[in-house]
C-alpha cells in the first residue's frame, strides 16, 4: 500500500467507526496510545499526534499524581462496526463450512451498498481518566486546543478490517492453531478470515499490548479567549467529544468538495 493510499485508507477506516461508535480507531493497533495523552489529529491521516501525557509533564504530572487512571472490567468481545455492516448471527463460513465449535471469536459481516469497516477486540479493558481530574485539568493553559486521550480500550487480540467495495460477506475466527505461538496456559490462538478482500490486520499476544480504539476531548470555553486568559474561562467551559477535522468523505477517503471548490481545483489545473 502506497504513502498516499494508505493515509486515505487510514482516514476513512476511522471516519466510518467515528460515524459509528464516537471512538477513534487507531489506525496502528500495536503502537500504544495512552490515556493521559495530548495533542492532535492529524487531518491527512485520521491518526493521533502526540505530544505529551498528562501523568509525566512536568507541569502536569504534580496535578495529576493523586488522580490515578481508572480500569474497568474486562470484556471477551467488543464488535465495532460501520452503517452498511451487518452482523450475521449464524457463524457459518462462506463456503458454507461451520466454524469450529471452540473458536474463542466467530463473527461473520455482511457489507452492503457502500463500503464499510469493523473492528472486534477479544479480551478488552477500558481505561480512563478520572473525572475530578478531568475538573483539575479544564483551566490548564497546555492543554488549550489540544486533543485529550480521555479514555482507551487495551486487549489482547485484535482484528481490523476496510472494505474495497460493498455486497460481500467477512467470516472471522479466533481459534487454536498449530502454527500460533504459545499462549498463556499452552493455548495457540490465531486469527483465520474468509472472503477478505479490502484492508486485513490483526494480531493476538498473550498481554493486552494493543490500543485499537480510544476517545478523545477537548475543552472549549464559552467564549474566545486570549491563551493567557484561558484559566479565567473554567466555569464557562466544558470537556466536548473532538469531532473529526474533515469535510465528508467520499469512498476511497477524499473529502467532497463542494460546487465552488471544484470550480477553484479546476480553475487551478488549467492554469
Amino acid at each position: 500500500m502506497d504513502f498516499i493510499h494508505r493515509k486515505l485508507s487510514s482516514r476513512k477506516y476511522v471516519d466510518l467507526l467515528k460515524d459509528s461508535c464516537s471512538k477513534w480507531a487507531n489506525w496502528d493497533p500495536p503502537k500504544i496510545i495512552h490515556v493521559g495523552d495530548f495533542g492532535t489529529i492529524d487531518r491527512e491521516s485520521g491518526e493521533f499526534i502526540h505530544e505529551g501525557n498528562v501523568y509525566t509533564h512536568p507541569d502536569l504530572a504534580p496535578i495529576a499524581h493523586d488522580h490515578p487512571v481508572q480500569p474497568t472490567a474486562e470484556d471477551d468481545l467488543l464488535l465495532i462496526k460501520s452503517a452498511y455492516a451487518r452482523r450475521i448471527e449464524q457463524a457459518v463460513g462462506v463456503q458454507g463450512a461451520a466454524l469450529p465449535a471452540t473458536a474463542a471469536v466467530s463473527i461473520q459481516v455482511q457489507f452492503m451498498k457502500r463500503r464499510g469497516a469493523f473492528l472486534v477486540m477479544h479480551k478488552a479493558r477500558m481505561s480512563h481518566l478520572p473525572d475530578d481530574l478531568l475538573n483539575l485539568l479544564r483551566a490548564n493553559s497546555i492543554l488549550k486546543d489540544k486533543c485529550l486521550v480521555s479514555e482507551v480500550f487495551l486487549c489482547r487480540g485484535y482484528a481490523q478490517y476496510l472494505s474495497n467495495r460493498d455486497n460481500y460477506t467477512v467470516t472471522l475466527a479466533l481459534d487454536s492453531g498449530a502454527g500460533a505461538a504459545p499462549i498463556s496456559g499452552g493455548v495457540n490462538l490465531v486469527w483465520n478470515a474468509q472472503g477478505a478482500q479490502g484492508y486485513l490486520r490483526h494480531s493476538y499476544n498473550e498481554n493486552p499490548v494493543f490500543s485499537p480504539l480510544y476517545g478523545l476531548k477537548v475543552f472549549r470555553s464559552s467564549w474566545p479567549v486570549r491563551r493567557e486568559d484561558f484559566e479565567l474561562t473554567a466555569a464557562n467551559g466544558e470537556w466536548m467529544d473532538v469531532g473529526v477535522p474533515w469535510d465528508d468523505l467520499n469512498e476511497n477517503g477524499v473529502e467532497d468538495m463542494d460546487t465552488d471548490e471544484e470550480e477553484n481545483a479546476s480553475e487551478q489545473a488549467q492554469d
